[in-house]
């Protein structure tokens, strides 16, 4: 709860200034028009929920202007990094930050939590439609996060016990643990159990050639590279058998169009290479 490692930061650059009471205002539009960006969460019967009873216009909003060009990058990292309360909430904020050459940084940070990289597009596209035109009224959405996942719920609990077959079959005798070697790098004093994170950068001409090779076999580069993925955890781990964490979408129905929250479900997807 203290941490920041859920911090997940949205950034636009704007020539020009942006005149922040004008972009507070759009700010609190957004907040009223998407429930999640009201919300905190609570602990009840020793579970964890999401409870949306924030006002809308309790937006943490914070301008800042730069004299030098290096104080921007430190001024917004220290946003990115602040961790939320998220008990007391709210679960985001927003940093506007002059720059010395004229321009502006806007700076969203949002919890993990209630934000999924399909809410990213929705939240900036519905901030500058309000920022640009703030006195056009919008027709409210038939539902919300919270109808959303209510009906998930629902679902889960009226196929439970077939659920709890399918996995239990699935999962059988899997290798939950893989031995894998050591970090070629040191892990950060902050990585949690000792988890390390490594990117790496595809560069445009492998991509393109990743792109083409899926359209030929009529698949998609998400398939190829899972499947580099596999042959490299297979080598690695000496395992044929590997089950690899995937997130699924839940953004299959019209009606989780236009909105922003975590709409994502972890599955597991066993795979026995031999």
């Amino acid at each position: 709860p203290e941490g920041n490692a859920y911090n997940e930061a949205l950034a636009l650059r704007v020539k020009g200034r942006l005149e922040p009471a004008r972009l507070v205002h759009a700010l609190v539009q957004l907040a009223q028009a998407h429930e999640v960006l009201r919300a905190r969460l609570i602990e009840v019967d020793g579970e964890p929920r999401l409870v949306f009873d924030r006002a809308a216009s309790a937006v943490e909003f914070e301008s800042s202007k730069a004299d030098v060009t290096d104080e921007t990058g430190r001024k917004l990292t220290e946003a990115v990094h602040r961790p939320f309360n998220l008990h007391d909430g709210p679960l985001w904020r927003a940093v506007l930050h002059d720059e010395p050459d004229g321009g502006s940084v806007l700076l969203l940070v949002v919890h993990h939590l209630i934000l999924d990289a399909a809410s990213e597009k929705i939240l900036f596209g519905d901030l500058i439609a309000r920022y640009s035109d703030p006195d056009t009224p919008r027709a409210p959405r038939a539902y919300d996060f919270a109808d959303l996942a209510a009906h998930e719920r629902l679902c889960l609990a009226s196929e439970s016990e077939t659920l709890e077959r399918f996995w239990a079959k699935n999962l059988a005798d899997a290798e939950l643990t893989l031995d894998l070697p050591p970090p070629c790098v040191p892990c950060s004093p902050e990585a949690e159990d000792g988890a390390c994170i490594s990117q790496r950068e595809i560069g445009p001409a492998i991509a393109r050639r990743v792109r083409d090779l899926a359209a030929s076999w009529s698949s998609t580069p998400f398939h190829l590279y899972l499947t580099a993925y596999l042959a490299l955890l297979r080598k690695y781990a000496a395992s044929d058998n590997l089950v690899v964490g995937l997130p699924v979408s839940l953004r299959d129905t019209p009606a989780a169009e236009g909105i922003v929250g975590y709409l994502l479900s972890p599955a597991a997807l066993r795979v026995q290479l031999a």
